[in-house]
């Protein structure tokens, strides 16, 4: 909550936003599939997040949304159609928007009564 507040007054929420969308469209897909609406949730996506002028527009670039864009309307559909998407807002989360909250003040009041909250991931070896 905490985290989502501050992109949101950081004007990034679209960001934390369409990583929650596609987690839950992952995870809805079998059951979206089973009952006819799959194509219709991922055109909803595209429409909120990956069009140019979508009112949550993610910026992750046209040519690496492109072949979302012409997958969607095409209709095919699967599970993992926004892994990529998802994977450049997943990145910019962790190395812009993330390391700006635990500096600001609410990252450190969250971090004085939830330090494992505002750790970054492991260091690689």
């Amino acid at each position: 909550g905490a985290f989502m507040a501050f992109a949101r007054a950081d004007m990034s929420e679209e960001n934390l936003q369409f990583w929650f969308a596609v987690k839950d469209f992952r995870e809805g897909f079998a059951a979206s599939e089973a009952d006819g609406s799959a194509a219709e949730r991922a055109a909803a996506l595209v429409k909120s997040y990956l069009k140019a002028g979508a009112e949550k527009q993610v910026c992750i670039g046209d040519r690496r949304v492109a072949p979302v864009l012409e997958a969607a309307e095409r209709g095919e559909v699967s599970a993992e159609m926004f892994d990529h998407p998802q994977g450049i807002a997943q990145g910019t989360l962790a190395q812009d928007i993330f390391p700006r909250f635990v500096e600001s003040p609410a990252g450190q009041a969250l971090a004085a009564r939830r330090p494992e909250l505002c750790e970054g991931p492991p260091a690689k070896r």
